[in-house]
């Protein structure tokens, strides 16, 4: 029943794109989809997306206008996908144009199984993080968990708007914000709010990554995550911290709140 379409393997997916999909005979509707390290014409997206879209909307030819994108071709297709569980079209340089078409069928009602939608290394900015919060927040992603948004262009401003949309009780247990140019106050501002509503959520953030955003953390900042740590009802499993260039004294603290957390779980 689960089928995977990878456009991965190959000559990458590149160019006209029409190879890839002739052995799919009807649209399918697979859970996954994975398309890494992709790079589709317009020609080969629009293709693809009819295939991955119920024949009603493929029918329709995916919003298929000259000036469209391959990205919006792509986005369209697969925001079509009633059955689709994850989605993974990391380094693909899809921008915030992909994001505004799956975002447009989290508001249609047609993506409401995404579990996991994975989207690093993709030169989405700041306004690609307001469309996602806008669904976010507005309940039109129920069954969504996992965010990696890694690699990207998401500043202080996306952050705050990450933030909120936890605050209001978005249940992103899985969140990867590595490698973007995020400022201290902002991861600050992060890790206070998970820390406040992690005590009453349902399914509270688990996983945890600011990995290589290259700026030096506050003490502030590495306090307010340490307290978070210490708490007796922190539900991380995974921090992930890798070139946040922490000092002596957070890495002090770090080190007495992990202990402290290891000893309240045995």
């Amino acid at each position: 029943e689960e089928a995977m379409s990878e456009a991965a393997g190959g000559n990458g997916g590149s160019t006209d794109g029409m190879p890839l999909f002739l052995t799919l005979a009807a649209p399918t509707r697979p859970t996954r989809i994975k398309l890494v390290d992709c790079s589709l014409s317009p020609l080969g997206a629009e293709q693809l997306a009819k295939y991955l879209a119920s024949p009603a909307y493929a029918n329709k030819g995916c919003g298929s206008s000259s000036g469209d994108s391959a990205a919006e071709h792509l986005g369209l297709g697969v925001s079509a996908n009633y059955s689709l569980q994850e989605l993974d079209c990391s380094r693909s340089q899809l921008g915030n144009k992909f994001v505004y078409a799956c975002c447009r069928g989290f508001r249609e009602k047609r993506l409401q199984r995404l579990h996991r939608m994975l989207l690093r290394e993709n030169r989405i900015n700041d306004g690609g993080v307001v469309a996602l919060c806008n669904v976010l927040t507005g309940g039109s992603t129920d069954q969504l968990r996992c965010v990696d948004l890694a690699g990207n262009q998401v500043t202080a401003f996306g952050v705050q708007l990450l933030a909120d949309a936890i605050e209001q009780g978005v249940p992103l247990v899985d969140l990867d914000l590595s490698g973007n140019a995020i400022v201290p106050s902002a991861i600050t501002t992060l890790c206070q709010t998970i820390a406040r509503v992690n005590a009453s959520a349902d399914a509270p953030v688990r996983f945890l990554r600011l990995a290589a955003n290259d700026l030096a953390w506050s003490t502030a900042g590495v306090r307010t995550l340490c307290d978070w740590i210490r708490s007796p009802n922190c539900p991380l499993v995974a921090l992930e911290l890798c070139g946040a260039q922490l000092g002596d004294l957070e890495l002090r603290y770090l080190a007495i709140a992990l202990s402290m957390q290891l000893e309240q779980r045995r």
